[in-house]
């Protein structure tokens, strides 16, 4: 992806010149700022979401290969966790205080104790302190690339916050996980959540069918169509449903068994994540392509509102040069 971008970044250099001459260089900034702030973002940022008690934690902690988002009967996610790589442990808790004069939210932070975690993502909105998110770093292998991992409250809780700080955490992503449960039909929460907030977003997105070891492989292949045929019709939208298995996952972690990693088919969500980043990677290139088209198009028309002789012998050299650079990326497919 760099070397692409480094590619775009030589061809918009050669047109600076002339973008300063023909009064086009607002928009060679932008272009500019544009590529410069795609080479210099290092993170790939997966979020998983879904109803509560899908599992959503768990396959985060599957992914991971070490229990960092606390999982147990009875407690449900209530704060958004956002994992990155690095050298040393460290969380930092995001919450919200009102002000004196009681008009006003503030959010606040705090660094706290690795141990202490458990006190501020699971509980009611008083008895995490009003956590809206906390922001983790680990020394774990699986993130050391720049893969960061978001783990968020379920939307179909009874507590709304939890449907907001879900909803306020999208953004972020550069791709989403929807979980949902083999035992459980997919509800009408979870087609809407869907139709209305991850589908207009235009990312890429997968959805994790969890806990299908405990099913019958005919009887997984009949809900993995049944999920995948549900969202086309509701929400005009193909997507691929993946089976797995986050405890499987887990026994494979601590064991390294072919079959657990078989059975947990932790291998397919990997897979995705890889076609994940290279979807991305595309939707960039094709921002660059369609916006860098429209500036040289611009300062085409601007050379040749201009009636001198150099003004000619420019628009020509734009004309051959850039139209044939588009046609050469466009042939090797970076345009």
């Amino acid at each position: 992806m760099r070397t692409v971008l480094n590619q775009f970044s030589s061809i918009l250099e050669t047109s600076k010149d002339l973008a300063q001459r023909y009064g086009k260089s607002s928009e060679y900034e932008i272009l500019d700022k544009f590529l410069t702030e795609e080479k210099n973002k290092s993170e790939f940022v997966l979020l998983f979401c879904g109803e509560f008690k899908r599992g959503k934690s768990s396959l985060v902690n599957s992914l991971l290969g070490e229990n960092i988002c606390p999982v147990a009967d009875g407690i449900t996610t209530s704060a958004v966790s956002i994992i990155r790589y690095g050298k040393d442990s460290k969380i930092v808790r995001y919450f919200t205080v009102l002000d004196e004069n009681e008009d006003r939210i503030s959010v606040l932070n705090e660094e706290i104790a690795v141990e202490q975690m458990g006190d501020y993502v699971s509980g009611t909105s008083v008895s995490i302190g009003n956590t809206m998110y906390l922001e983790i770093e680990i020394p774990n292998d699986a993130l050391s690339e720049g893969l960061v991992l978001i783990d968020t409250p379920g939307i179909g809780s009874l507590d709304p916050r939890h449907l907001f700080l879900t909803q306020q955490a999208l953004p972020k992503a550069d791709a989403v996980f929807f979980v949902t449960d083999a035992y459980e039909p997919m509800l009408t929460t979870e087609l809407d959540f869907i139709r209305d907030k991850i589908c207009p977003t235009e990312k890429p997105f997968g959805v994790l069918l969890n806990k299908s070891d405990m099913i019958s492989r005919d009887e997984t292949n009949r809900l993995k169509s049944d999920v995948e045929d549900k969202i086309f019709s509701y929400c005009g939208q193909e997507v691929h449903c993946i089976p797995v298995s986050a405890v499987q996952w887990e026994e494979f972690n601590s064991t390294g068994s072919e079959r657990r990693k078989t059975n947990s088919n932790c291998e397919a969500v990997m897979s995705a994540i890889d076609s994940f980043k290279l979807h991305r990677n595309q939707i960039v290139e094709n921002c660059f392509r369609f916006r860098f088209i429209e500036f040289i198009s611009s300062l085409k028309s601007k050379i040749q509102e201009s009636a001198d002789d150099l003004a000619s012998k420019d628009y020509s050299q734009v004309a051959r040069k850039y139209e044939a650079e588009i046609e050469e990326y466009g042939e090797t497919g970076a345009f």
